[in-house]
């Protein structure tokens, strides 16, 4: 070294370098630290789960963990989860960006432990309970909590999960209040509402613009329910196209009310109304009407010419339409039914409505005039040209 450099000086030197080597080796531990903590949790979560599960989905919770890019699906049936077990498959799916789809069913778990990671998530797009118990309010919170805060999530099904009024006024919060507006759809099936209010419900739904599926069936549904689902299907803001109430307490004067509300509604295509027994010739004339009044010209036309549907069953297993299995039309009615639902199908809704006055016409039902004078058969071919032309 240079003779004007102090000893001083090198003792600083040397205490310097001594203490850059403890900070090199301190860093140097804490990494080693970490590796052995996380290769030890990994074990642990592996064992933790392969005492409930079967090795392959243990395995694949572990790939989850790890955000493995190829897994973007969990799904967990006839298990049995403890609290631990619970908070910890909470904890690795809340910090997954893979998983976009998680399905539970018929399984016990903690449900509190689960959601408690879950609400962590920004991923997930699909959450499918089925027999999961939310009767008790702490649960059902805690899910709702984590609801209102997924920001991708765009399919939530809680069917047969034992929610009731008070588990379903939390529910209802917890989708009024969402960060995003981007569930598409809603099923709540088979669960125990009866005829309850569902106006905290159709509250929190009627802000929602993408929201085009309802699934409510076998859940007690009746008049007061019906009252309320009929300000949804008013609202000129809904998009809902699908409203699933198979199988509920739903009467004439319910179905009256819904029939109503669809009136002006020109976005809902399927109203399954199977299964709900009550429903006599009464009704099913309200729902016929609705797709096609004859009183005049100008009823057809501003009759219904949207829905195309009255039972999931007859759509997509071809089976007769539930009024026909209940018997309570006559041939001429059901046919009328039936007619008028396929021509809705038809997306030209101009055209649909001239179809309609030139069928019931035909079947001298509507007493079709040109100004003040009935048609005449010279003039059909120019009128048949009227219905014909698409524009």
């Amino acid at each position: 070294f240079p003779s004007s450099i102090s000893p001083r000086t090198m003792d600083s030197f040397d205490q310097a370098a001594d203490a850059n080597t403890v900070v090199f080796f301190l860093a140097l531990l804490v990494v080693l630290v970490v590796l052995c903590v996380k290769r030890f949790s990994e074990g642990d979560d592996l064992r933790l789960f392969q005492t409930l599960m079967s090795t392959e989905l243990a395995t694949k919770i572990i790939h989850i963990k790890n955000d493995d890019p190829i897994i973007k699906e969990l799904k967990l049936g006839m298990v049995d989860l403890n609290e631990e077990a619970s908070r910890r498959l909470g904890d690795i799916i809340g910090q997954s960006s893979r998983v976009e789809k998680l399905i539970i069913y018929n399984s016990n778990l903690d449900i509190v432990g689960l959601c408690t990671g879950l609400q962590n998530n920004n991923f997930i797009q699909i959450i499918y309970f089925n027999s999961i118990d939310l009767q008790d309010a702490e649960k059902m919170d805690n899910l709702a909590t984590s609801l209102r805060y997924i920001p991708s999530l765009k399919r939530l099904s809680l069917t047969r999960c034992n929610i009731g009024h008070e588990s379903l006024e939390i529910l209802s919060s917890a989708l009024l209040n969402r960060s995003e507006d981007t569930l598409k759809t809603l099923a709540l099936s088979h669960n125990h509402f009866r005829d309850a209010d569902l106006d905290e419900l159709v509250q929190a739904l009627s802000g929602s613009s993408k929201l085009w599926e309802l699934c409510l069936a076998g859940c007690g549904i009746g008049l007061q329910g019906c009252t309320s689902l009929a300000k949804l299907l008013g609202n000129h803001g809904s998009n809902l196209t699908h409203l699933d109430l198979n199988d509920n307490s739903i009467d004439d004067e319910s179905t009256i009310v819904l029939a109503d509300s669809l009136a002006k509604n020109t976005k809902l295509k399927i109203l399954a109304l199977g299964g709900n027994f009550d429903i006599t010739t009464r009704g099913w004339l309200a729902i016929s009407r609705l797709v096609w009044n004859t009183s005049s010209i100008d009823d057809v036309i501003k009759s219904n010419h949207t829905l195309c549907s009255i039972d999931y069953y007859s759509r997509y297993f071809d089976q007769p339409i539930a009024p026909v299995k209940a018997g309570v039309l006559y041939v001429y009615d059901v046919n009328l039914l039936c007619s008028s639902l396929e021509m809705n199908l038809t997306t030209n809704k101009n055209l649909v409505a001239r179809r309609k006055i030139l069928w019931r016409h035909a079947r001298g039902d509507l007493n079709l005039n040109l100004g003040d004078f009935p048609i005449v058969n010279g003039s059909l071919p120019r009128v048949l040209s009227w219905f014909v032309n698409e524009n």
